[in-house]
């Protein structure tokens, strides 16, 4: 695939996009314009903003119809067509485009006709549908494919298909066109079939082209959900095929509206279940007063029309699941460019098993060992993954792999697999050409033959936000999701900021989960931070990310990577650490920030901890070493919450209470719909001595009650991705923490008065022990 006009870095594509030299290749495979051709065409903002298209009529919100208005069911337009609804129609191309070259306006799949009884204005509603070749290379450029395009708006909890209609008005319509929506293969669906086969022998090749893409059968396989922001932005979105649920077929017209999730087997046909009966095989697919029990989708009954219905987790009266296995299983984990380990800390602390890694950096690799020594190690390139680790000297072919080969591939099968490639070229602080540019570029489209190739059940990826809110990489980001949809992956993604899941500092990461077809698309994780009227914990300021070294004891061995005395002293504003996030994001030389007393830099150690590392955490090589590593590395806390939305998932439909097609936003408040008991957090410690507080066997692993889902209140207002500044509100007035250190309590013990105050005279402590604790709030002060 051609990246258009790249200066540097540049990619060398072997492959051109020339004609197709067989008649089969046109009709069936992918579309073969000239790269010429796509570089002349204006596509509309297939990601970004809900602005005036050039190629269809502005968009209008879904709203409810009143009167005077009222909904009809068919409308004939002045060419006597009609227009009926589930119809598909042509809406008229107003970018004005070169006749000579393959191109139209967008689709409409109506769902309502409405007419203004007072102004006689008729108007259709329905979901947008977008040729593939005008998404900017987003999916694979293929002869009359459509993928429906939803615009919804970011804490509008209406259903993505309900929201996501758009209104034209009845004279933007071209003609009339025959559409397919289905889940089979492009290579399987025939899109010729409106055509008269005489032509197939009386027009020429290019003619009979022509023919087919302005009359041909178009075909409609993906869904691609956009987010907006209140600015008018898209900031994250999802990509994914139709659900068999919302296929056409013979009997019924699509019904892309999804009504409650089904909750069966694994390997049961997909569909809802209804609750009037207690048949666990009945099936709800079309009108509701057909039942059967057949899983056939030929034999269908369909759900109720309530719009209240749409979007919700109904309760289910099936009994029968999946039996509990006696100990939960716990999912193994790949860390694809792993770095000093940020990713698989996380993921060690979500509970999952670290299996392998890879990184081509030596001191990031020895630092990652130093911390995860039992994950199997492989120090190399990206570009030679997994292919030189396999027992072969022969050139492997992966359409038909041998046996030998298939089993040690098997030893690097993951549930979940983490890829963070080098976000240096990509971050929008690049202004300067580096000597690893290149590099870093193409290091980016090893992800989908990683991808491919390991086929893990899930795949996250964690890249600077400039890869995909910058036009000078949007190619590189479409050719990413493109990948990924090669693969056979549906793919979520999102700009978030990451100080709204404890990290002290503003940082924007672009993240995206991919989950394999026939598994299921884990939500991202709620906000657990935010301002004090949002309901959530406080942001988690600087004064606390260096909480662990103000505990410190001075007795305690020197840190090489804290050093505060050997820095160079500077001049700069004094800042209150209580009610800041950091200036700043951390860079991999450590950034523009500074220490709140506006004397130094910030240390190593310190920078960890504004990444969220543990205190403890191992690091190797010299200083600037170690700045590149944890300024390169993905910060724990945000990987933690990830991983255990993504396992949650992963349980939940392992045990059988989702399904694959279930769009699940929230596992909790599913299976808390479903009666399901979701036990509380493990965090809390168990006296094991006590024969009552006794722990038993876990029902399940991941499956947890978080900390945050007993909150009442819920966010009112968060703060934008790129606003907001660095600004706390400040702490309500607590009392002073009165702790002792657990050496003075093994050494020397406690004697309280029962009318202390909490002050050092309250404690029997030597003279060195007193001085070391006469910090401010006992023993809080900055080591320094």
């Amino acid at each position: 695939m051609s990246l258009g006009n790249f200066s540097q870095p540049f990619l060398v594509d072997s492959d051109d996009e020339g004609e197709d030299d067989e008649l089969i290749e046109i009709l069936n495979g992918d579309d073969s314009d000239d790269s010429a051709d796509l570089e002349e065409i204006t596509p509309p903002p297939s990601l970004r903003g809900l602005g005036k298209s050039r190629r269809s009529p502005p968009i209008i919100k879904n709203r409810d119809v009143v009167l005077p208005e009222v909904s009809i069911a068919s409308y004939c337009v002045q060419d006597g067509t009609l227009i009926q609804i589930k119809d598909t129609v042509e809406l008229q191309d107003n970018a004005h485009q070169d006749d000579d070259g393959l191109h139209s306006g967008d689709f409409l799949r109506v769902t309502d006709i409405v007419i203004n009884q007072e102004t006689d204005e008729v108007k259709l509603r329905g979901y947008r549908l977008r040729l593939t070749k005008y998404l900017n290379g987003l999916l694979a450029r293929k002869l009359n494919e459509l993928v429906m395009v939803l615009h919804v708006t970011e804490g509008d909890r209406r259903d993505p298909f309900i929201q996501g209609q758009i209104e034209v008005a009845v004279n933007a319509v071209l003609r009339k066109r025959e559409c397919l929506i289905t889940s089979k293969p492009y290579n399987v669906v025939n899109c010729r079939h409106a055509l008269d086969h005489s032509l197939f022998k009386a027009l020429h090749k290019e003619e009979l082209k022509r023919a087919i893409f302005h009359q041909g059968r178009l075909v409609c396989r993906w869904v691609n959900i956009l987010v907006m922001q209140e600015n008018g932005k898209n900031y994250n979105g999802t990509l994914r095929g139709i659900y068999r649920r919302e296929v056409d077929d013979s009997s019924s017209t699509p019904q892309p509206t999804i009504a409650t999730p089904s909750i069966s087997r694994r390997g049961s046909s997909r569909g809802f279940i209804d609750d009037a009966e207690d048949n666990d095989d009945a099936i709800v697919w079309g009108d509701s007063s057909t039942k059967s029990n057949s899983t056939s989708p030929s034999k269908k009954r369909a759900r109720s029309d309530s719009l209240e219905e749409l979007g919700e987790f109904r309760r289910s009266r099936r009994t029968h699941r999946i039996p509990e296995p006696t100990k939960p299983a716990t999912y193994t984990f790949g860390d694809c460019f792993c770095g000093a380990g940020g990713a698989s800390t996380g993921a060690s602390q979500a509970g999952l098993f670290r299996q392998w890694c890879l990184d081509f950096d030596q001191a990031a690799m020895q630092s990652y060992h130093q911390n995860h020594p039992r994950a199997e190690m492989f120090p190399m390139n990206a570009h030679d993954f997994p292919d030189s680790i396999l027992s072969t000297r022969e050139t492997i072919n992966w359409s038909s792999l041998s046996p030998a080969v298939l089993k040690e591939l098997n030893k690097l099968r993951v549930d979940i697999l983490h890829l963070s490639p080098p976000c240096c070229y990509f971050s929008p602080v690049h202004t300067i050409p580096g000597q690893n540019d290149q590099a870093n570029f193409e290091a980016m489209f090893t992800v989908g033959a990683i991808v491919k190739k390991i086929k893990p059940r899930v795949a996250t990826l964690e890249q600077t936000y400039g890869l995909y809110s910058s036009k000078e990489h949007q190619k590189v980001f479409f050719c990413l999701m493109s990948d990924f949809n090669e693969a056979g992956y549906d793919v979520r993604y999102k700009i978030q900021d990451l100080a709204e899941f404890g990290l002290p500092q503003r940082r924007k990461r672009l993240l995206m989960i991919a989950a394999r077809r026939g598994q299921p698309l884990p939500p991202f994780p709620k906000p657990t931070h935010g301002d004090a009227s949002s309901g959530l914990k406080r942001f988690f300021s600087v004064y606390d990310a260096l909480d662990p070294l103000r505990r410190m004891s001075p007795l305690a061995a020197p840190d090489p990577y804290h050093n505060p005395d050997d820095l160079k002293r500077i001049k700069k504003e004094p800042y209150e650490p209580r009610n800041k996030l950091l200036k700043g994001a951390i860079t991999k030389n450590g950034g523009d920030s500074y220490h709140y007393s506006g004397t130094r830099k910030h240390t190593a150690r310190e920078l960890a901890l504004f990444q969220s590392f543990p205190w403890d955490y191992q690091f190797c090589g010299p200083q600037t070493k170690a700045k590149e590593q944890i300024g390169n590395a993905f910060p724990p806390v945000m990987a933690a919450a990830l991983y255990r939305s993504i396992a949650k998932t992963l349980e939940a439909y392992d045990r059988g209470f989702i399904e694959a097609e279930d769009d699940v936003c929230d596992v909790e408040q599913a299976l808390a719909l479903l009666d399901i008991e979701i036990p509380g957090s493990q965090d809390t410690p168990i006296d094991l001595m006590d024969p009552v507080k006794f722990p038993v066997p876990a029902r399940f692993r991941y499956i947890t009650r978080s900390p945050e889902a007993s909150r009442a209140t819920t966010p009112v207002k968060r703060r934008s991705v790129f606003g907001g500044g660095t600004d706390i509100e400040p702490e309500v007035a607590r009392q002073p923490r009165k702790r002792v250190t657990s050496m003075a309590d093994s050494r020397m013990g406690r004697r309280r008065s029962s009318s202390s105050s909490g002050g050092l005279e309250d404690l029997q402590l030597t003279t060195e022990e007193r001085a070391w604790l006469a910090v401010e709030n006992w023993g809080w002060g900055e080591r320094e």
